[in-house]
């Protein structure tokens, strides 16, 4: 929200800065008009009174004299009057006058293919002889002569302008400069023929030598301060292309390098030390400026704007204008002048405008440096503007026009200094984060291939452990079926032999009862083995089916009344109701047949065993056997579903105890879908509470 209203702000002043242009530039309009039909209209009769009748008079008070709206001009279309002929027509004494009188302060005749004559008439008033100095302050005119009579008679010609090596002038100096000398009481007419592929701007002043040094002190203060400005910024930024090594500082610090050389041109400073013996370079280097600066201005734009991923298509677009650019700076030292200027102008507008564009649209997405980007393009838009219309004679020449453009040159350098350095602040930043995410992330797979080795180990122990219960589980199996089938034998074999032992001797009855007894309880612990071996490898499957729960509770029952018996034990089976389910019967009497029967054994003699069949109020079925033994301790609860787990309670009638039955009971309850839990008290007894779903 906040980087669109900012671009609705930025619009905004341009259009405000615009529109206010458009103002003032319609309220010039009249009068832009009358110098334009008063330059192309010849042959008419002059509204003012004739030049050489109203001198200039030259007082001891005034220092500056500017000629722009005293001068008179004449347009010479086809290049051939020659001082001679305007002398011959000045004289003329018919209405039909030859000149014309500007009214601008600065005369602007544009882009001309003809040539202009201007004159003017001073006269010293002085007591003492006087030497005036003449400035044409626009150093890129290509033809300026001046004639000065003499003393003699006939005319004193000074060819000067850039075509001309620097070292022609008559004065040393960025603007050209000639000596007027004037005797007391004495009038001079003055004669000046210009001529220029680029526009022709008239700044012509004449100058007391006082006033003009003042005025030189004012101006070199003023370059002074502009050129070190600019300086300091290409040092500055040169410094931190190295220090900081991002080549944003150093296509900028080309970007600077150039625009400053074309400045240079624009005011003159650049033939006066840079190239004073080379004209023909001079005439051509403003243009040549021009397209390197578009051309640096665009590569520099592109790399901080980040163009390549913020917008592709406009990235290709500034890199078409670029090479326009550079192939117009080539062709610049090949095709004339004339013919260049307008094509290098277009090209400099066009790519200007793409990279105003292109800050619009990164600041439009959120790139925060083109804020900074934004704003001193706009101001370098402005200069490049004021300018161009200078030059096209939209906008009057003066020095706040002229020397304007400087300011907003430093504005915008000055700016893109900043918003470097805030776009290498924030690629800093990025930078840092970018290092810290690459060390959390170094260290995070660090850590997952040390977790993936513990993993791995752990798997392998795992696989080893499996391993090892797979062939304990099997070894149980082969053991216990291998000693399952000789205890059958010997089960029957003392069956058959046990009529023959009762009658033999009571000894002998008593030997045949405990070798049952013994058979029977190995056979009963073989086949919790199996089971229990079973189990572990999830080889049993329950054989669900509908049956009746009740009835399966009082057969069991029935079964265990002698062992209860024999320890003088009774078994009260409480029902509310008959109890259907679907399950495996054969798997729930092994449950009903353990618990029942460990209730036995733990009991004391005589004690009394409560067996109870009901419906719960969630409608599960729930079996609980209920003894008054000895009860279970919390380290006794902690492990009684544990594979041969020894309790602290012991049989009371000398019976054994496998330590598996109620692991096994709990593995059967729960792959019915059941629970199995317990309550107990020491000195109190056990009630084992098992709930099965009815379906």
């Amino acid at each position: 929200m906040a980087s669109r209203y900012f671009i609705y702000m930025t619009c905004l002043t341009f259009l405000l800065q615009s529109t206010f242009g458009a103002v003032f530039l319609f309220s010039k309009k009249t009068a832009l008009q009358n110098t334009v039909r008063s330059v192309t209209i010849q042959n008419t009769v002059s509204p003012y009174p004739a030049l050489l009748s109203s001198p200039i008079l030259l007082t001891l008070s005034e220092h500056e004299y500017r000629l722009g709206n005293i001068i008179e001009f004449c347009e010479d279309v086809d290049h051939r009057l020659t001082i001679q002929d305007i002398q011959d027509h000045a004289f003329k004494t018919s209405n039909q006058a030859l000149f014309h009188r500007s009214s601008e302060e600065f005369p602007n005749f544009r882009f001309t293919k003809s040539a202009y004559w201007l004159r003017f008439s001073v006269k010293d008033i002085h007591e003492t002889e006087e030497v005036f100095l003449l400035e044409y302050a626009y150093p890129n005119i290509d033809t300026l002569e001046i004639y000065r009579p003499k003393s003699t008679g006939g005319w004193e010609r000074l060819l000067i302008g850039d075509m001309q090596p620097f070292g022609a002038r008559e004065i040393a100096h960025r603007n050209f400069l000639c000596r007027i000398r004037l005797k007391p009481q004495e009038t001079q007419t003055i004669y000046v023929r210009i001529a220029s592929a680029g526009p022709l701007i008239v700044p012509m002043t004449l100058w007391h030598p006082d006033g003009f040094r003042q005025k030189e002190i004012w101006e070199n203060a003023f370059f002074g301060a502009y050129y070190g400005i600019m300086l300091v910024m290409f040092c500055y930024n040169l410094f931190l292309a190295f220090a900081v090594n991002d080549r944003s500082y150093l296509y900028y610090v080309v970007t600077i390098s150039a625009f400053t050389i074309y400045q240079m041109c624009l005011d003159g400073t650049a033939v006066q030390y840079l190239w004073q013996a080379s004209p023909v370079w001079s005439n051509k280097a403003y243009l040549f400026f021009a397209s390197l600066s578009a051309f640096t201005a665009n590569q520099f734009a592109r790399h901080f704007l980040a163009l390549s991923l913020n917008s592709p298509r406009l990235n290709r677009v500034m890199l078409g204008m670029m090479i326009l650019s550079l192939g117009l700076g080539l062709l610049v030292f090949v095709v004339p002048y004339r013919s260049m200027i307008t094509v290098v102008s277009t090209i400099v507008a066009l790519s200007t405008i793409t990279t105003l564009w292109s800050a619009i649209f990164c600041a439009w997405r959120g790139f925060t440096p083109a804020y900074y980007f934004l704003i001193a393009w706009i101001a370098l838009i402005v200069s490049v503007f004021i300018f161009t219309l200078i030059g096209f004679g939209l906008m009057p020449y003066n020095y706040w026009t002229w020397f304007g453009s400087r300011f907003s040159s430093v504005l915008e350098v000055v700016l893109l200094s900043l918003g470097l350095a805030y776009r290498i602040n924030l690629l800093r930043k990025e930078q840092e984060k970018a290092v810290i995410l690459t060390a959390q992330n170094q260290e995070l797979a660090t850590l997952n291939t040390t977790l993936n080795k513990q993993n791995h180990e752990l798997e392998l122990s795992n696989a080893r452990l499996d391993a090892a219960n797979t062939f304990k589980t099997r070894m149980v199996s082969v053991v216990s079926h291998d000693l399952k089938n000789p205890l059958g034998t010997i089960r029957l074999l003392a069956q058959s032999l046990s009529p023959e032992l009762r009658t033999d001797s009571p000894e002998g009855t008593e030997t045949l009862a405990v070798l049952l007894a013994e058979t029977e309880h190995s056979i009963r612990l073989v086949e919790e083995l199996l089971d229990m071996a079973a189990l572990d490898m999830g080889k049993i499957t329950l054989k669900r089916q509908e049956m009746d729960i009740t009835a399966l509770a009082n057969a069991v029952v029935f079964l265990l009344l002698g062992q209860a018996e024999k320890k003088q034990q009774s078994l009260k089976f409480n029902e509310t109701a008959e109890c259907v389910l679907f399950g495996d019967e054969l798997r729930l009497r092994q449950v009903m047949e353990n618990l029942i029967s460990n209730a036995i054994k733990f009991s004391p003699h005589g004690a009394e065993i409560i067996i109870r069949l009901a419906i719960t109020k969630q409608g599960m079925v729930r079996f609980s056997v209920q003894d008054f033994g000895p009860g279970l301790t919390d380290e006794d609860k902690s492990k009684l579903f544990g594979h041969f787990q020894k309790l602290s309670a012991r049989p009371t009638g000398g019976e054994h105890s496998s330590g598996i039955g109620l692991a096994i009971v709990k593995q059967i309850v729960e792959l019915h879908g059941g629970t199995i839990t317990v309550e107990s008290e020491v000195g109190k007894g056990s009630t084992f509470i098992v709930d099965l779903p009815r379906s």
